[in-house]
């Protein structure tokens, strides 16, 4: 995957795939997308056995679950593409977090947060430090990767936009790269 480019399009249906899992995120998926194509996700597929056919429907499930000012990110960052870079730790810690976990805050202040829910002060059981926190680890990390992360530039910074839970996951055992789709170098 290191090196190789997707379209905007190919990352925002990587996005939904990846969240049709979610318990935070991924309801909306199951009015939306086609009830074969909803159980194939929910039965373990990889993204690669997705016709590109049924983008477009991940990609309406997508907008549906998230603003889709939030989504457009992907379209105004990538038209000429996304590259698939290979992070390390310190790549990671570096980039910064999405706005609704703080503005400018970067991965590594993120991770040591507590997760709660800034309305209300509450223990948030569906943020992604939580949700890795109760993932048990049993004998040596395991963690394998098996969809990639997205990211895009904003000004000379990385800044995380999907993976968070899979990425402190990583963290736990960094035994390989990050792979993480972004706009920029490679």
């Amino acid at each position: 995957m290191r090196g190789q480019t997707a379209t905007a399009r190919e990352i925002k249906a990587r996005w939904a795939f990846n969240e049709v899992l979610s318990d935070r995120f991924g309801a909306p998926y199951s009015a939306i997308l086609p009830q074969a194509l909803y159980a194939k996700v929910k039965a373990g597929c990889k993204f690669n056995d997705i016709d590109e056919a049924d983008w477009d429907l991940l990609i309406q499930g997508l907008n549906t679950a998230r603003d889709p000012s939030f989504t457009g990110i992907i379209d105004a960052g990538g038209s000429n593409g996304y590259i698939c870079l290979e992070w390390s730790i310190e790549d990671l810690m570096n980039a910064k977090v999405i706005p609704s976990f703080g503005v400018d805050l970067y991965y590594r202040h993120f991770l040591t947060m507590f997760p709660v829910s800034k309305p209300t002060g509450a223990v948030d059981l569906s943020d992604p430090r939580f949700k890795a926190w109760a993932t048990p680890v049993v004998g040596p990390p395991s963690f394998v990767q098996s969809e990639p992360l997205i990211s895009i530039k904003v000004g000379s910074d990385h800044m995380l936009i999907e993976g968070y839970t899979r990425s402190i996951l990583w963290v736990r055992s960094a035994a390989k790269p990050l792979l993480v789709p972004t706009i920029g170098e490679e």
